[in-house]
């Protein structure tokens, strides 16, 4: 594995072992839009999640990721993102990991119960000076329960 920054441009789509789960999957609905996060936002959260790529060709195919892909497609479709480059991964092992993200990460990255409280929380914590102007979202607490 190594970690690059790639332009969108020369990311081709995803890699086909992962687009039976992700077809499977597409009617999900996440707590966030691309409304929810503005272009600074996303670039730092590429960086801090980056995308899973493979080589096909002279370009690569997404094989997890996936949801900061899409973001990052609509949000700063013209930049460049930090990514993950996998070398020689047979199709299981991409659709392990295409899983993997798929089933893992709303887990791992998502507040359990007592959303808007938490939610809450998290503001007072950090605070208006910070960085909660990345995530217009959480501006408005009238936002989280629409």
């Amino acid at each position: 594995m190594q970690i690059v920054t790639i332009k969108l441009s020369q990311i081709s789509g995803l890699h086909p072992a992962s687009s039976e789960i992700l077809s499977a999957t597409a009617d999900l609905i996440y707590a966030s839009g691309p409304s929810d996060v503005n272009e600074e936002a996303i670039k730092l959260l590429a960086d801090i999640h980056p995308v899973h790529v493979v080589p096909r060709g002279e370009k690569y195919q997404v094989v997890a990721g996936f949801r900061i892909y899409e973001l990052c497609k609509l949000l700063v479709p013209n930049d460049e993102i930090r990514c993950i480059v996998h070398q020689d991964m047979n199709k299981e092992k991409i659709k392990q990991l295409a899983e993997i993200d798929i089933l893992g990460s709303p887990l791992v990255h998502s507040l359990g119960t007592k959303y808007v409280q938490q939610i809450r929380k998290l503001t007072r914590a950090i605070g208006n000076d910070n960085n909660l102007h990345l995530f217009p979202k959480l501006k408005s607490i009238r936002r989280i329960c629409e």
